[in-house]
């Protein structure tokens, strides 16, 4: 090394008391550089952050809402695991004895706000102090502007220019003002009522060819599922997002919603919830091979190719000689198409028609409805193993 870099090192070090830092990123620049890009400066001693010591960057850190670094540090902890990384020896470490978690630099750089941290605190709300909670609460007063924006009618200054024309109206008649605040319930837009508020569930019956990707997408040129809602549905804060996937060429029940607890319990395995596939083959699948390929779907050793955890039990039954209803409980990628493939058929058409206990009968392609409390209920109320398989129906008969 050479003499100015020796010389940082004892400063580093007189300036730690003689202690490494508990972060490996913190020395990746010098404290000089991180000041200079407004990232706090200084190292992280015992698990507290430095705060900046220049007035810009106070505002700075005032303004990306982690001025209360004691706070943010806890919350940080929790998001990434690291009050449990000096025992797991699988987390990534700097040096033996000096376990840290594995997180990208942005994620110090930024003020200890990952991009996990970030959208578990977006889910919840906004749990950052002095970061502004963007959701929608139909029982407390917003600022007409901000309610607008919130639920997609534009950006904030598009809002107030659409109040100042008087396009929105109390509902007993009133000329609302920008600033003034208001139930979500007593606005009205163009003479029609807002849509509904967080949490909001909906249910599309997706056609082919249809990509399920976020509206803002400019490397998809195919039709997004958010063409089939309201523009303004792609614009929510916070973001309306799809439950699970379905490809470009399948069809049938995709959920979405703005309730990220919502979302976990869904996707959870813990939920099992299973979903309900309609295929139809390219060829006959009859006989022996029919009864081999229930056998293999129901095995629960199915291994498919690229993957090194087998499938968990399905369930095959055929309605035709190229028709066929699947049943399973997870959601890997291109799962009932690759288990056909594993048994030597090709799969031409998908459809999904049932989330649970919820089905999309009755909903014509490219149609969606808004979900009652009671339909979000049946997802997590449908079918179990043991009535998929007929288990209940063996034990209630012996």
């Amino acid at each position: 090394r050479g003499f100015a870099s020796r010389r940082f090192e004892r400063k580093r070090l007189l300036r730690l008391g003689g202690r490494r830092p508990l972060c490996p990123a913190a020395a990746i620049s010098p404290p000089r550089c991180r000041r200079a890009r407004g990232e706090g400066g200084g190292d992280l001693i015992a698990g507290t952050p430095r705060r900046p010591r220049r007035r810009r960057h106070m505002r700075r850190a005032a303004a990306a809402g982690y001025l209360d670094t004691g706070r943010v540090w806890r919350q940080a902890t929790q998001a990434t695991g690291w009050a449990s990384c000096v025992a797991d020896p699988k987390i990534g470490s700097s040096s033996p004895g000096h376990r840290a978690p594995h997180v990208s630099h942005k994620f110090w750089g930024e003020g200890l706000r990952s991009h996990a941290t970030v959208s578990c605190a977006a889910r919840r709300g906004g749990d950052f102090e002095g970061e502004e909670n963007d959701a929608v609460d139909a029982s407390k007063p917003l600022r007409v502007e901000r309610l607008l924006s919130n639920l997609g009618y534009g950006r904030r200054k598009e809002c107030q220019q659409l109040v100042s024309k008087g396009r929105a109206l109390h509902r007993n008649g009133q000329r609302l003002t920008v600033g003034q605040k208001v139930l979500h319930a007593d606005v009205l837009v163009d003479g029609e009522a807002l849509d509904p508020p967080p949490p909001l569930v909906l249910m599309i019956n997706k056609p082919v060819g249809y990509v399920v990707t976020a509206p803002a997408d400019v490397n998809i040129s195919d039709p997004k599922v958010y063409d089939l809602l309201p523009f303004r549905f792609g614009q929510r804060k916070p973001f309306l997002s799809c439950v699970g996937r379905l490809d470009k060429a399948t069809s049938g029940l995709l959920l979405l919603t703005d309730d990220g607890q919502t979302v976990h319990r869904i996707n959870s395995p813990r939920s099992a919830i299973w979903k309900v596939y309609e295929a139809t083959l390219a060829a006959p699948l009859t006989g022996e091979a029919a009864r081999n390929a229930e056998a293999m779907f129901e095995s629960g050793s199915l291994l498919l190719v690229g993957d090194d955890v087998p499938l968990l039990p399905a369930r095959l039954e055929m309605m035709g000689d190229t028709c066929a209803t699947v049943r399973i409980c997870e959601g890997r990628y291109h799962q009932v198409r690759r288990m056909f493939t594993a048994v030597g058929h090709d799969v031409v058409a998908l459809r999904r028609v049932a989330v649970g206990g919820l089905s999309c009968n009755g909903l014509a392609d490219g149609e969606w409805r808004q979900l009652s409390a009671g339909d979000v209920e049946a997802v997590f109320n449908g079918p179990t193993e043991d009535e998929i398989f007929g288990r209940e129906a063996v034990r209630a008969g012996s």
